[in-house]
């Protein structure tokens, strides 16, 4: 009676201080806008300042919720780079803050060319996740194996996103991404691999064990035989559920085996950890969890068929009880291990992900710069999206370097091919929150029939 109302006084505590502390974090969202609106309405030089320290350090911390709030009180932080020439992007794929770079895609179109930019010492953004990441975020996985896998998911994770030219682009150390990831990933390889054949021979070990013992106790039939040759105890149900118990465990003993031999036998390539090492690991544990409740369960069946009939209550409890305790012990030791193994496998770290775009990437405040923005986003940025992808060092013939090349745009005037570096600068300078010259657009659109040039009597603050 007392035990139950501590244990109920102790689960009211708990609830308490969750919602004291839920409450706190609503309460410190609520300031954190109210201080991003009041910031957002001052001098703009002020404000540039004051966000760019809070916005960069929030996010190498990884909290998103700040970020958020500066990007929608104040759209133009979304440009801010620190002293190493990085955005928020870059940032958050450096210090490996997942929710932080999740907002990436947010920004629509434009996230291509955030992450192609290169930093102060040429590294893109797939340079940035082939790098080691910090200490502290390193130790949130348990063990080496589940740490070379995150830094894999990353890696691969930004890969998607960026260019093919950004995967053989080279720093000023003059290394590419890949190079970047093998040298600086190569003792987190080695440990996840001594790692690895250890767990696998202890519990090879344990399973081979398990497969003997359940042999001889299938040839060894409980009771002997009578005169007709069968089992003694076969028309009792008991003895049923040990042959099934003892086959399963059989079955199941030799098949964890199996798994743990295709993991001593790996080749322990990078690649190997992201997924295949992980999911043998994973069946081999639950395997051999099947292999050790079935010989339990055999075990308590034969001892009960044997001495039941004469001490059928002092059998039957202690036997339940101890079977249940090298079952138990199993769960509590191995079950983290397994849980956390399998969400870093089969739950993709990028999943959470918003199509809401976010303010930054452009405040319009009128249909006609609505207009006007998806007019030169349906004409230039297709085609610059297209040459970026290209490169500019494509080896093809001259006549078609020319024709892939030239960014056209509808009806110019006088028929006139558009220079590529001209027309990549004025795109780049757009997705980098830079006013537009209009009167080149207009001159360079006037013979569009879709478009209408008082559409660009608009500007953009």
């Amino acid at each position: 009676m007392i035990m139950t109302i501590l244990l109920r006084r102790r689960k009211h505590i708990k609830e308490e201080n969750i919602a004291e502390k839920k409450r706190l974090h609503d309460q410190a969202l609520k300031l954190v806008e109210f201080l991003c609106d009041e910031i957002a309405n001052s001098n703009h030089s002020t404000a540039k300042k004051i966000f760019q320290l809070a916005l960069f350090q929030a996010t190498s911390h990884g909290i998103v919720e700040i970020v958020e709030h500066i990007l929608r009180s104040y759209p133009n932080a979304i440009y801010l780079k620190n002293d190493n020439e990085q955005s928020i992007f870059h940032l958050a794929i450096e210090c490996r803050h997942e929710k932080v770079f999740n907002l990436i895609h947010q920004v629509g179109e434009f996230k291509t060319i955030f992450l192609t930019q290169p930093d102060k010492l040429k590294n893109n953004a797939l340079h940035l996740a082939g790098k080691l990441a910090p200490q502290q975020q390193l130790c949130l996985k348990a063990g080496p194996v589940l740490q070379m896998q995150r830094e894999l998911q990353w890696f691969k994770g930004v890969e998607k996103l960026v260019v093919p030219r950004n995967k053989e682009e080279k720093n000023s150390e003059k290394y590419t991404p890949v190079e970047v990831f093998t040298d600086t990933h190569r003792e987190l390889v080695k440990g996840g691999e001594n790692w690895m054949r250890g767990t696998a021979t202890s519990c090879s070990l344990v399973a081979t064990l398990i497969a003997t013992v359940v042999f001889a106790a299938a040839i060894t039939v409980p009771g002997g035989n009578d005169s007709s040759g069968h089992p003694i105890f076969y028309k009792k149900s008991i003895f049923l559920l040990f042959f099934i118990c003892d086959a399963l465990a059989l079955f199941s003993s030799i098949t964890s085996v199996l798994f743990f031999l295709s993991i001593l036998s790996s080749h322990y390539g990078e690649e190997d950890f992201l997924v295949s090492l992980p999911r043998r690991l994973i069946f081999g544990l639950v395997t051999l969890f099947l292999s050790i409740l079935s010989t339990m369960i055999a075990f308590g069946a034969i001892v009960y068929l044997v001495f039941g009939e004469s001490f059928k209550e002092w059998i039957v409890i202690p036997i339940v009880v101890l079977t249940c305790i090298p079952v138990v012990l199993f769960l509590i030791l191995e079950y983290n291990l397994l849980l956390e193994m399998y969400n870093s496998t089969y739950h993709n770290i990028f999943l959470n992900q918003s199509d809401e775009p976010l303010s930054s990437t452009r405040t319009i405040s009128s249909p006609r710069e609505f207009c006007c923005v998806k007019w030169y986003q349906s004409k230039v940025f297709p085609s610059l999206m297209s040459f970026i992808e290209r490169g500019s060092t494509s080896s093809i013939d001259d006549d078609r370097r020319e024709r892939s090349n030239r960014i056209r745009v509808k009806g110019l005037a006088r028929g006139q091919p558009v220079s590529h570096n001209v027309n990549r600068n004025r795109a780049m300078g757009f997705a980098q929150g830079q006013p537009i010259n209009h009167n080149v657009l207009r001159r360079s659109s006037c013979s569009d029939p879709d478009f209408d040039p008082s559409f660009m009597f608009c500007h953009f603050d």
